[in-house]
């Protein structure tokens, strides 16, 4: 009888160590699955952010790189710009009068480059505004005619490059002679040189893609 008492109670001992091994090895399964999540994470996060940096800061080159040409805009259509300098031209001089504007500059430009999974949105920092501020050129998310038309709801990204250069380059100085002799000796215009130094523009642009 005292046998069959000893028995059970060393099988109830052995169900209670059971269950609480099992309890730990469920906790230490947790604490490991939850450390997994707390360290891959923000490296997915990371690597997804640098990709989406890659390809605002390759557009950006690319815009600076591609000639912009275009027989609808006689003033600057065939000046020998980039597509980046050709919108920085018009936020330093205004918006240009020719169906050409800024936003239809930059959607030409970028929508077959940038990824059909990304919005972007392009901006100029007005230097003339008081204060200065970024003014938004163009933005995917309120264009509805385009494939890369989306709202800003995971991550983004954002470069930046400069746009400088001469929107009329300066031309070579021309010599204006004395004009005719009058008497003693004394001319009747000025000589020199006349020189034209050309209108010069600077403009920063941003440019953020985002998922």
């Amino acid at each position: 009888m005292e046998k069959d008492k000893a028995g059970r109670k060393m099988a109830s001992r052995g169900f209670i160590f059971s269950l609480d091994s099992f309890i730990a090895l469920s906790l230490i399964l947790v604490s490991i699955y939850s450390l997994f999540v707390m360290v891959s994470v923000p490296k997915t996060f990371y690597n997804s952010h640098m990709q989406a940096y890659d390809i605002a800061r390759d557009s950006l080159n690319s815009l600076g790189n591609l000639d912009y040409a275009s027989a609808a805009d006689p003033d600057y259509g065939n000046k020998g710009f980039s597509y980046l300098e050709r919108i920085g031209i018009n936020k330093y001089y205004g918006t240009s009068t020719n169906p050409l504007n800024s936003a239809n500059i930059a959607k030409t430009a970028l929508d077959p480059i940038i990824p059909l999974q990304y919005g972007y949105k392009i901006e100029v920092y007005d230097i003339q505004h008081s204060p200065p501020q970024w003014v938004t050129i163009y933005d995917t998310a309120n264009d509805t005619s385009t494939q890369h038309n989306r709202n800003y709801r995971k991550l983004s990204a954002t470069a930046q490059a400069l746009a400088a250069g001469y929107r009329d380059a300066p031309k070579p100085g021309s010599f204006v002679g004395c004009g005719t002799v009058q008497s003693d000796f004394i001319c009747a215009a000025n000589p020199g040189i006349v020189f034209e130094e050309g209108d010069v523009f600077v403009s920063v642009i941003r440019l953020t893609v985002y998922i």
